[in-house]
C-alpha cells in the first residue's frame, strides 16, 4: 500500500512541477511579444527558450528563479537577443529592446 500511494504522490508532484513550467513559458511567450510589439521590433522564431532554472531564496521562501530569452530584430536583418527572468510566477527582470534613433 505504502509503495502505491508514494507512486501516486511522486507522479502527482511531476504534473503540478511540468504544469507549473508550461504556466510559466506561456507567460513569457505573450510577455516577450507584447514587449516587441510595443518596442516596435520583430520577435523572431515567435518564441522563447528556457536558458536557465535555479532555485533561490526569495522573501515568501524558496521559489524557482527562470531566465527565458527571445531573439529580435530591429531592422530585418540582424538577430539580437532580449531576456525575460521570473521569481517564482512573477517578473523580475527584462531586457527591454529598443529602436535606435532616427535623424
Amino acid at each position: 500500500m505504502w509503495p502505491t500511494l508514494f507512486s501516486l504522490l511522486a507522479i502527482g508532484l511531476l504534473v503540478q512541477v511540468w504544469a507549473s513550467a508550461a504556466r510559466a513559458r506561456e507567460a513569457a511567450q505573450a510577455l516577450a511579444t507584447r514587449i516587441c510589439k510595443d518596442a516596435g521590433v520583430q520577435l523572431l522564431d515567435q518564441s522563447v527558450a528556457l536558458r536557465d532554472v535555479r532555485p533561490v531564496r526569495a522573501p515568501w521562501g524558496i521559489a524557482l528563479r527562470r531566465r527565458y530569452s527571445f531573439d529580435y530584430s530591429v531592422d530585418g536583418v540582424g538577430r539580437e537577443r532580449g531576456f525575460l527572468v521570473y521569481l517564482g510566477a512573477s517578473l523580475e527582470s527584462a531586457s527591454v529592446p529598443t529602436r535606435p534613433m532616427e535623424c
